[in-house]
């Protein structure tokens, strides 16, 4: 399958090198950037997940992705325009499991509602006709019941594709219990299955603004047309979020995403080093009238922080704690204060950037809770973006990619 391998590859794959100040024009280095990803495509594609926001792209997607004889697994089926997708694809030389938990059903199908219910959802009886030659059709009573019904017993199941829609069992988007699932599953099925399809519009959202820090630095950061943010004021905007893994790493995309005039928190600044060379960018006055950048500098420990400000002592310094969202910008404020002359310093309530660096998100473990840490720094303190180093994040950087973008690098349409 030429098509899927091209539309991953150029997609994503990680940089593995970085670039240098004397780097090339922006134009020919993001050519550069995806060059070096369309390369070892084959090893990858067993860690992607790919999210849409709908189930007209789903479907798109598994037309597109699915091959014919694939073994599917679809949880949330509707018995409608998904499942359909899936069991025309694999044809009669394939196989689906489709599961859905017990339902009850319209007894009077010609009201408005009933009738817009029985376009999206199935209805009683629906599962006897349907693809009787390719598929097969599990009701469950609970949510939680799904393992047995794709691997029962001592079976040996391993199935191809995964296709997950959590929002039409429980009738909410909870992309934290959809990332658990899809990991269980994955564990289940021996780590094999070839690809993850998620219908999420939260995850989707969080695929189209996580990016891996190397490809994050590789294209210019803020630098490039499809980051820039005209109104650095606007809360609106989605907040971008780059995964970086080990302090150098870390460090490189202070240049990329740290702009004159802004204000700035770094969470888990330890010796304050870091904390330093982000106050250097952002402390120069801002060319938009924002006024004079700073950094902020915030750590757990009290000794840590007094290390931290005899280091470094035109640089503000205070405990806090990275859950208590509310006490941070308390401790924004009391800088803001202590300000001799305020007219010449970035005002704004809230930050800017944010720099995460917290014990126990920066290993390979604690993907739910980063995720739920970013989501509440981001709400709290409506940054522009947020840089956190830790493992879990730049590989799930690596392995959420949005459906549309496959589509925008092929010129393909729904």
């Amino acid at each position: 399958m030429f098509w899927y391998a091209l539309a991953v590859s150029v997609l994503l794959l990680p940089l593995m090198a970085s670039f240098s100040p004397s780097a090339p024009p922006q134009s020919t280095r993001y050519a550069t950037v995806l060059s070096q990803e369309r390369s070892s495509v084959e090893e990858r594609l067993q860690e992607q997940w790919i999210t849409c926001s709908s189930s007209k792209e789903i479907s798109h997607a598994i037309r597109k992705l699915v091959r014919p004889g694939d073994r599917v697994a679809e949880l949330g089926s509707q018995l409608r325009e998904v499942s359909t997708a899936i069991c025309e694809t694999i044809d009669s030389e394939g196989h689906a499991i489709l599961v859905d938990t017990l339902r009850k059903f319209p007894k009077d199908t010609t009201t408005r509602d009933s009738k817009r219910r029985t376009q999206a959802m199935r209805l009683e009886g629906d599962e006897t006709a349907f693809f009787p030659d390719c598929a097969t059709f599990y009701e469950i009573d609970r949510l939680d019941d799904w393992r047995q019904a794709f691997f029962p017993g001592k079976s040996d199941e391993v199935y191809d594709v995964f296709v997950l829609g959590v929002n039409s069992i429980v009738g909410n988007d909870l992309e934290w219990t959809t990332l658990s699932l899809i990991r269980e599953f994955l564990a289940l099925n021996g780590d094999s299955c070839r690809l993850v399809l998620v219908k999420s519009l939260s995850l989707n959202q969080w695929a189209s603004r996580l990016i891996h820090a190397q490809r994050w630095c590789g294209l210019g950061g803020f630098s490039q047309t499809q980051f820039q943010v005209d109104d650095p004021w606007d809360s609106k905007l989605p907040c971008q979020v780059v995964a970086a893994v080990g302090v150098p790493e870390y460090r490189d995309t202070i240049p990329h995403t740290v702009r004159a005039g802004d204000a700035v928190l770094e969470i888990g600044c330890h010796l304050g080093t870091s904390t330093a060379l982000i106050h250097e960018a952002a402390s120069m006055d801002g060319d938009d009238g924002r006024g004079k950048g700073y950094c902020i500098g915030i750590d757990i420990g009290a000794k840590i922080i007094r290390g931290a400000q005899t280091r470094h002592s035109h640089i503000y310094f205070e405990e806090g704690d990275a859950w208590r969202t509310a006490a941070l910008l308390r401790i924004q404020q009391t800088f803001l204060q202590q300000q001799t002359s305020q007219a010449l310093i970035n005002p704004r309530t809230g930050f800017d950037v944010v720099y995460v660096d917290v014990g126990g998100l920066s290993g390979q473990d604690g993907i739910i809770e980063s995720l739920s840490l970013i989501s509440a720094l981001a709400n709290a303190l409506e940054p522009r973006c947020i840089v956190i180093k830790s493992v879990c994040m730049r590989r799930l950087s690596s392995t959420l990619v949005p459906y549309w973008k496959l589509q925008r690098v092929n010129n393909d349409s729904l």
